[in-house]
């Protein structure tokens, strides 16, 4: 009736379930999975462990039983993965670096460094071990030449102008004759690449530093996202060609191996993803191969950002995805804090329970889903007027006074947010702006669309919301006609400035814009009737519309239950008011879709790159047993917080853990000011 190797795992002795009256309420129609997760949710953290009520108290079949015990495997294990690990990891090496010398040390951090030596180690750490002062790279340093004893540590990326504001300083000293008993130590993060040694030696000061790394390649954003923080490899990679940093991802690969077990599949789409699969497999032969075969992380899939370029400018309508888009995050922190938001620092994660539960909700939930806090709120009020005795009071100040100030500031803080948000939105056409947008997407309405594009230029409208949908124009008509492009630019650079013209070359390099010279004649420049009339005709068969078809991006008509974010039969185009499925997250869900009539192969061959399925080893027991559950995504080129709320709707309802780790974190005005410089 059961199969026996189910049974016996391991994991029974660590399991924290009582199984008893697990499936009182599971229909013994075959849909017990759907019908057992509240039953198994309301048991969690109890100590009794009944293994018999679950298989022996119930007239179920073995494919029934075994089904739901890989859901409580599942579980059980998802659980195991702590991602701070990395920030402890970064700590340690901070802490070495901090305690080579016993001495008094100044450190000079460049500003984009500062969110992540937050996250690494506290003020106070930097105190007891020996930090006295703590400067900005782009500042002038107060110098002493009396305190010749202090030691000065740099900690920056390995970048040539960051350098060279190092060397002025160094020089500056030496103008001075101020010396400094220890040399000036200079800590690259995450690594030290060849031009540092280089610059030093042009700048003649190589005899008076020293140049260390700080290996922090992945830093923990929150409890199943990894980042490196790094929002230049986008252009740097895809539009230069600059492979530089992907010793650092696969570093980063090795890492995550080495804490968590060498993970047996995986899954690989273009060429960055293929350059860091075979450099991680030479720095473990280096490592003579010693990861541990006993994994956590069943899947890894690394795909190339160029594969969607699309998703990132769609206008988010999630709550962490306009939240990034309108303040800015940097290592889960609020950037750019309103004056309305009234704090000086707001970190974004999981540990805020409000948080957690709106994150990924569309912004037109939320309010309603603040209320029934606000309800809770008043429920812990109301138990005050009941305390009777000194016990109840003591218990009511350690357990609920605490979730209350904790509830009440959080509140406060998500309602201040929306506050803001809402008085923003309005100031915006947003409606029609998002159904021009929705046309886009859909292929619809071109000539009016473009219309609106040189309204919104002639009347100076944001510069970055204008690209927005000049990009998305250009990607889903698999370019723009010449023609139409040369009037757009020159009306961008006559509106916004001769300057524009590097940004908007950047941008086709990159190839967000693409201009089309083949749909159009010489002689039909002028006849807009026949440029349109060939340019619809065209659009039936682009790249873009057979993805569209093939992965059923764009939906018909949905139930509105299905646009409700917590609901369970919620579509994933929710995020995009029903319009649109995130490219990426419906190829990453096909990738992992194992069923063979799938045209999966057909589909990875419409994108840039090629895709490959790697095994490293073969019959894992975890791997036989979970079904391949835990699945890694690494974004090489950045993601979106709306893709990361996407992937685990996805997740939820096909039963998988995901875990991400991207190189940044993307939106319009953050790619579009990146690209400019």
């Amino acid at each position: 009736m059961i199969d026996h190797d189910l049974m016996n795992y391991n994991l029974y002795e660590s399991a924290d379930f009582e199984y008893k009256n697990v499936i009182k309420n599971v229909k013994k129609d075959g849909s017990v999975l759907e019908n057992s997760k509240e039953a198994i949710d309301s048991i969690l953290n109890r100590d009794e462990i009944d293994k018999n009520n679950l298989f022996y108290s119930f007239n179920m079949d073995k494919n029934q039983i075994n089904k739901l015990f890989e859901f409580i495997i599942n579980k059980m294990t998802f659980n195991d993965i702590d991602f701070n690990f990395f920030n402890k990891f970064s700590h340690d090496g901070l802490v070495r670096i901090l305690n080579q010398n016993e001495c008094p040390k100044n450190l000079v951090f460049s500003k984009e460094l500062t969110k992540i030596i937050d996250e690494t180690i506290k003020f106070s750490e930097l105190k007891e071990n020996g930090v006295s002062k703590m400067f900005f790279l782009d500042v002038s340093l107060p110098k002493n030449a009396n305190q010749k004893d202090v030691e000065w540590i740099y900690i920056m990326r390995p970048y040539a102008e960051d350098i060279k504001k190092v060397c002025e300083h160094i020089k500056d000293d030496l103008r001075k004759n101020i010396r400094y008993r220890y040399p000036y130590k200079i800590v690259f993060s995450p690594r030290k690449l060849y031009i540092c040694d280089l610059l030093f030696e042009q700048e003649g000061i190589y005899e008076y530093v020293t140049l260390t790394e700080l290996e922090n390649d992945l830093i923990r954003i929150d409890d199943d996202v990894l980042s490196m923080e790094y929002p230049d490899f986008l252009p740097n990679y895809f539009m230069h060609g600059d492979q530089s940093w992907l010793c650092s991802i696969a570093k980063s690969l090795i890492n995550i191996q080495n804490w968590f077990g060498k993970i047996p599949k995986f899954h690989l789409h273009g060429s960055c993803a293929k350059s860091v699969y075979e450099l991680t497999k030479r720095l473990e032969e280096l490592n003579e191969n010693n990861l541990i075969d006993n994994h956590k992380i069943d899947q890894l899939i690394l795909i190339d950002r160029n594969i969607d370029f699309i998703t990132p400018f769609c206008t988010p309508l999630t709550y962490e995805g306009i939240i990034s888009e309108h303040f800015k995050l940097n290592v889960g922190y609020i950037e750019h804090i309103p004056d309305e938001i009234k704090r000086k620092i707001v970190k974004l994660s999981n540990n805020d329970k409000i948080f957690e539960n709106i994150r990924g909700m569309h912004i037109s939930e939320i309010f309603s889903h603040l209320k029934k806090f606000l309800a809770d709120l008043k429920n812990v009020h109301e138990k005050k007027k009941e305390i009777n005795s000194v016990s109840e009071m003591k218990n009511f100040i350690q357990s609920d006074l605490k979730n209350y100030t904790e509830l009440s500031n959080a509140l406060n803080l998500h309602l201040n947010i929306c506050e803001v948000i809402i008085n923003q939105k309005t100031h915006l056409e947003l409606s029609i702006y998002l159904n021009v947008e929705h046309n886009i997407l859909s292929n619809r309405d071109y000539n009016k669309s473009l219309e609106y594009i040189e309204e919104l230029i002639n009347r100076q409208f944001d510069l970055h919301q204008i690209l927005r949908l000049v990009i998305l124009l250009s990607q889903t008509n698999q370019g723009i006609p010449n023609s139409h492009y040369l009037l757009l630019s020159k009306q961008i650079l006559h509106n916004f400035g001769f300057d524009k013209i590097v940004l908007l070359s950047n941008l086709e390099k990159l190839g967000l814009i693409q201009i089309d010279n083949s749909a159009l004649k010489k002689e039909d420049s002028k006849n807009i009737i026949k440029i349109s009339q060939q340019l619809t005709s065209r659009l039936k068969g682009t790249k873009y519309a057979t993805i569209a078809k093939k992965l059923d991006i764009i939906p018909g008509a949905l139930d509105p239950m299905q646009l409700k974010s917590s609901s369970k039969s919620v579509d994933i185009s929710y995020a995009f008011n029903g319009n649109y499925r995130p490219i990426l997250c419906q190829y990453i869900s096909q990738m992992l879709d194992d069923n063979p009539k799938s045209n999966f192969e057909e589909i990875s061959k419409l994108f840039p790159g090629e895709y490959d399925r790697i095994s490293t080893f073969a019959n894992s027991v975890r791997n036989t047993q979970l079904q391949n559950r835990t699945v890694l995504i690494y974004f090489l080129g950045g993601c979106t917080y709306t893709e990361l709320a996407i992937l685990r709707k996805i997740a939820n309802q096909k039963n998988y853990k995901f875990l991400f780790a991207t190189t940044s974190f993307l939106n319009t005005e953050q790619v579009i000011d990146i690209i400019k410089n």
